[in-house]
């Protein structure tokens, strides 16, 4: 089996990448933002981590978090 990503959810993807990216010696990717989610990648080598954070409550990221309970 090969995973292509691990995808997080955070409160906000920017901040998320900015202060985790340094420690676990990632660099940035890419990053976009949709009129609803903000998507920042982080990678090093084949590793590759997904962060995800809403803008708006119609962001699937905050659908999702409100049906785990999880306030964001």
């Amino acid at each position: 089996m090969k995973i292509d990503h691990v995808h997080f959810y955070a409160e906000d993807a920017s901040i998320a990448r900015l202060v985790c990216a340094p420690k676990w010696v990632f660099h940035s990717s890419f990053n976009g933002i949709s009129s609803h989610t903000c998507t920042e990648v982080v990678k090093n080598g084949s590793v590759k981590f997904v962060l995800s954070s809403p803008l708006t409550p119609l962001s699937p990221v905050a659908q999702f978090c409100v049906s785990i309970r999880l306030v964001l």
